[in-house]
């Protein structure tokens, strides 16, 4: 009789050690996924690149207003048919900019505009990233074009020369 009421609770401790087994491992997925790669949240509001105050600047002056860029390089006397390009990311948002061989800010033809900005991500709208960029008034000396894809979603900002 002993021997069959030990057999009762032998599969009782064999679900209480799996179902410990179990959990331990859920709980360290948990954790992992919790810790992994996680992405910069979303600013909520405010200015994050002032973009009227850097538009008709020199490489060096943006460079001394928003610091080192991201990718790009000095210019360097590039050939009068190429243009430089540099970026800079900050809170979730990438700006670049075209410039020519004196660091001068130029539009770039099929490139693009002197300045793009656009989020890392893609959920943003775009009345946030123009507040974001500075860009909600209408009155500016240069203009403002929004970037969409094939499918018509906003992905980005370009400032470009009148």
């Amino acid at each position: 009789m002993e021997l069959q009421n030990s057999n009762k609770t032998w599969p009782s401790k064999k679900f209480a050690i799996g179902a410990m087994t179990f959990a331990a491992l859920f709980i360290l997925f948990i954790v992992i996924i919790s810790t992994g790669d996680s992405q910069p949240p979303l600013p909520t509001q405010g200015i994050i690149f002032d973009i009227p105050s850097l538009f008709g600047k020199s490489f060096s002056q943006i460079k001394t207003a928003i610091g080192s860029p991201l990718r790009g390089e000095e210019p360097k006397g590039y050939p009068l048919d190429e243009v430089g390009w540099a970026e800079w990311e900050k809170e979730g948002l990438v700006l670049g900019i075209f410039y020519d061989e004196g660091g001068r800010l130029i539009d770039a033809g099929g490139l693009g505009c002197a300045i793009s900005v656009y989020p890392k991500r893609e959920n943003w709208k775009e009345n946030k990233l123009r507040t974001a960029s500075n860009l909600n008034n209408s009155n500016y000396p240069f203009r403002i074009k929004s970037l969409k894809n094939i499918d018509g979603i906003f992905y980005g900002l370009e400032v470009c020369y009148k």
